[in-house]
């Protein structure tokens, strides 16, 4: 399969060359695939760029930042260029994910669904740490049951730490649901205090889940 892909990667039929990308996205990673993807998105426009910098994601590929550091404000690849980004295994790629929007008032909601969305343990954390530190967009909601590793028990302490201490109210309600069914002590406490909140809807879902 993936001589295969090598062959039509550079092909001059544009559907013979997505094809090719979107086989290679589904392959382990290897050095000759890493040099074929970074030298087809050199030489690649439009849409068909957006997946190479998919397989770039999924495959984990490294020293990315000068690829796709100038993407990061693409209306249609910025999102996908920060994940990418954001699961290099080099540090300096990383680095340039969050210093995008360091400095920014809000935390765009691209970069927190990419932290959200992430298979990697600290980068779920990170998204709750984002959501208690700083402010996001109004209109941003989380569905922690479409995302097990939120919900799961080593990011209890950090998902009702974030609960208890955000100043975006809003996201409160949905973040709730990724409390434990069984709950312990500490996530009882959480609600019942959430139950006398003087926000409305935080106020019903604690009820909601304490019955």
């Amino acid at each position: 399969i993936k001589s295969t892909a090598y062959d039509r990667i550079n092909s001059k039929e544009p559907k013979a060359r997505l094809l090719a990308i979107q086989t290679l996205s589904l392959t382990d990673p290897d050095p000759t695939t890493e040099k074929l993807i970074k030298s087809a998105f050199a030489t690649t426009e439009g849409p068909t760029r957006g997946y190479l910098v998919y397989t770039m994601k999924a495959l984990k590929i490294g020293n990315l930042k000068s690829y796709l550091q100038p993407l990061l404000t693409d209306p249609i690849c910025g999102s996908i260029a920060f994940a990418a980004l954001l699961e290099s295994p080099t540090a300096e790629d990383r680095a340039c994910a969050e210093s995008s929007y360091s400095s920014a008032n809000e935390v765009p909601k691209s970069a927190l669904n990419a932290y959200l969305q992430s298979k990697n343990p600290e980068h779920v954390r990170k998204f709750l740490i984002l959501v208690r530190d700083r402010k996001v967009p109004a209109n941003y909601q989380a569905s922690p049951l479409m995302y097990p590793l939120l919900c799961s028990p080593e990011m209890r302490a950090q998902l009702c730490d974030t609960i208890s201490k955000t100043h975006n109210r809003q996201i409160v309600p949905s973040l709730m649901f990724g409390l434990p069914t069984k709950k312990d002590s500490t996530t009882l406490d959480l609600l019942r205090r959430l139950a006398v909140d003087p926000d409305p809807e935080i106020k019903k879902t604690a009820l909601q889940l304490l019955n």
